[in-house]
């Protein structure tokens, strides 16, 4: 009977998996109790045991020693899903990390003659935000919205565009759309402390943000308790490194889906999802005027002046794109103040070599300082 306790103690567990998280979890589930039952096979269960065990091990030494590279970017090794909202996502509190990391499109391509190595240091502070520490209880004049390039992806700490304006500043970048940044804006702004005629700067990424995502309705809503404990449970086995070894062997490293979007000029990587979406896809833009409106009220609220500052994307820079216009237009009648990256950075003369790695969706140190001035500029 004693022998029993525990394949079946490993089936209920599988089990519980299968609920949670994936399906085919169920199938050991259910094999383990059926062999068991077998004598022919009963060493089965046994022997599947010791592998499980095995595979933890194995998975524990790789998560705590980083024996192999899990991700090529630092904010996935520390991204975090609210566990009671569900529309909030941000990065492990209070850590501090230093990794080398690759960009995004050398990454998908799987070419290593197209990567640039970067080291790069990312702290967060208690809220999960790339910030100094104590700098939400700051006399902080300006919040920063927005996607990859308000965080700063492919950006040292302090090469970010939020550390290098002038004005007190907190950063509430994150990964997302539109809707995800108001999201954030909602939950986190009366916990950071702001001056009573502050700015909020919205950085509107013109590679996805015209399609990444727009809502009619901005309720945080909070999670049951079950979908509480999934949602820890799915990031907990997001961060497996045995997942993502798997992943690399079962795609030979990268998404051939993904690499085939990737493509070369002037030893100049571009994402071409990004290409047509600068010239074939249609701009929502009822919905882009009924959630900038929203955000703006919101803003006016809560004592502050909504900005939004459009970068284009590689694809998108020096182009005449009616989506822009039609975005630029949508943001002044609504009173909303507009800052064009496109136009400023053309009138410097400034190419993509000079704005963008080259083996990156996102901004060099260089296209970050730029960005930098001309907000600084434009606040004065």
């Amino acid at each position: 009977m004693k022998k029993a306790l525990l394949p079946c103690l490993l089936s209920l567990i599988l089990l519980a998996i299968g609920v949670f998280d994936q399906w085919y979890y169920l199938i050991p589930g259910l094999i383990i109790p059926l062999a068991y039952l077998s004598s022919k096979t009963r060493f089965l269960p046994y022997l599947f045991n010791s592998g499980l065990l095995s595979l933890m091990a194995v998975e524990m030494i790789l998560r705590f020693t980083a024996l192999v590279p899990l991700h090529y970017r630092s904010f996935e090794l520390l991204n975090q899903k609210h566990p009671e909202y569900k529309s909030i996502s941000h990065l492990k509190p209070n850590t501090t990390i230093q990794m080398t990391e690759i960009g995004d499109l050398a990454a998908m391509l799987g070419d290593e003659k197209y990567q640039v190595e970067k080291e790069i240091t990312t702290s967060t502070d208690e809220l999960g935000f790339r910030n100094s520490e104590n700098q939400k209880d700051a006399n902080n004049s300006i919040v920063i919205l927005g996607d990859s390039y308000a965080l700063g992806v492919g950006l040292d700490q302090d090469e970010t565009i939020s550390a290098q304006l002038e004005r007190e500043n907190y950063n509430l970048g994150f990964p997302g759309g539109v809707n995800d940044a108001t999201y954030r804006y909602f939950y986190f702004k009366d916990q950071i402390q702001t001056q009573n005629q502050h700015k909020v700067i919205f950085l509107f990424f013109e590679g996805n943000d015209y399609h990444g995502g727009y809502t009619s309705s901005f309720k945080v809503n909070e999670l049951s308790t079950y979908k509480s404990l999934k949602r820890k449970i799915e990031s907990f086995r997001d961060r497996s490194a045995i997942k993502q070894i798997y992943k690399r062997f079962l795609y030979s490293d990268f998404d051939p889906n993904k690499k085939s979007m990737i493509s070369v000029k002037d030893d100049i990587l571009y994402y071409e999802e990004y290409a047509q979406t600068a010239t074939k896809k249609v701009f929502p833009d009822s919905l882009a005027r009924k959630n900038f409106a929203f955000l703006k009220e919101a803003v006016i609220n809560k004592g502050g002046e909504l900005i939004v500052t459009i970068i284009p994307s590689k694809s998108s820079y020096l182009t005449e794109d009616q989506k822009r216009i039609k975005l630029k237009s949508i943001l002044r009648q609504e009173g909303i103040k507009v800052i064009d990256l496109n136009e400023e950075f053309s009138l410097k003369k400034l190419s993509i070599k000079d704005l963008w790695w080259k083996d990156d969706t996102h901004f060099s140190p260089f296209g970050a300082k730029v960005t930098a001035e001309v907000i600084n500029k434009a606040l004065k």
